[in-house]
C-alpha cells in the first residue's frame, strides 16, 4: 500500500494508491481538509466529493458550482464534545455516516479517481476528526499512528475532535490505540 502527500503552496491533501490490492486497478483517492473560507480555492484541484461539516443551527452551505451537488454530503453538529441545549455533539450516526462515505469513496476508487474536500468552520477539529475516520478505515486496526501521522502531514494545524475520534475507536475496534495516538501526536 503506497502513500503520497501532495504539497502545494497552501494546500495538501492526500492520495491513495492501493496497486496489488485490487488486481487489475490503478486505483485512487485523495482527501483534503480545509475550513469553509478555503473551499473556493480547491475549485481547480479535481475535487470530485465535498463534505460540509457544521453546526446544527446553521443553513447548509450552498454546493459549489465546480461540485456535482449529489456528491456534496452534509453532516451538522457542533464543535463541542457534550450536547447542551443550545449546542449539539456529534453522535454515534454522523461518525458512522463518515465512515459509509469514506468506505462508499473509497470502493468508487476502485473505477475512477475520487478527491475528497472535508471541510468545517476552521479546518481544525471536526473536519480533520472526520478525515482521520476514513484515514483508519484505509489503514486498518493496528495502524493509529501510521493514520494519525497521515493527518498531520495533510492539515499540520489539525486537532482532532475527541469525541469523533473516541467513537472512530470504538467502531473500528482501535481498542483505545486511535485514542492514545491523538493524544501523543
Amino acid at each position: 500500500m503506497g502513500f503520497r502527500v501532495i504539497n502545494e503552496p497552501t494546500v495538501r491533501h492526500f492520495q491513495h494508491h492501493q496497486s496489488g490490492l485490487f488486481p487489475g486497478q490503478s486505483p485512487a483517492f485523495a482527501i483534503s481538509i480545509c475550513g469553509l473560507a478555503e473551499v473556493p480555492a480547491f475549485h481547480d484541484r479535481a475535487v470530485t466529493h465535498l463534505l460540509s461539516i457544521h453546526g446544527h443551527q446553521l443553513d447548509r452551505p450552498p454546493t459549489p458550482r465546480w461540485i456535482d451537488a449529489g456528491h456534496h454530503y452534509t453532516l451538522q453538529f457542533d464543535d463541542v464534545e457534550r450536547s447542551s441545549q443550545d449546542r449539539v455533539a456529534p453522535a454515534h450516526e454522523d461518525v458512522e455516516q463518515i465512515l459509509q462515505i469514506g468506505r462508499n469513496l473509497v470502493n468508487q476508487s476502485l473505477v475512477l479517481p475520487v478527491h475528497l474536500l472535508i471541510h468545517c468552520q476552521a479546518g481544525i477539529s471536526r473536519s480533520t476528526a472526520a478525515a482521520l475516520a476514513i484515514l483508519m478505515q484505509v489503514y486498518g486496526p493496528g495502524r493509529e499512528e501510521d493514520a494519525v501521522r497521515h493527518l498531520f502531514r495533510i492539515r499540520p494545524q489539525a486537532r482532532p475532535h475527541q469525541r469523533i475520534v473516541l467513537v472512530t475507536d470504538l467502531l473500528l475496534g482501535c481498542r483505545g490505540q486511535l485514542v492514545a495516538a491523538v493524544a501523543w501526536a
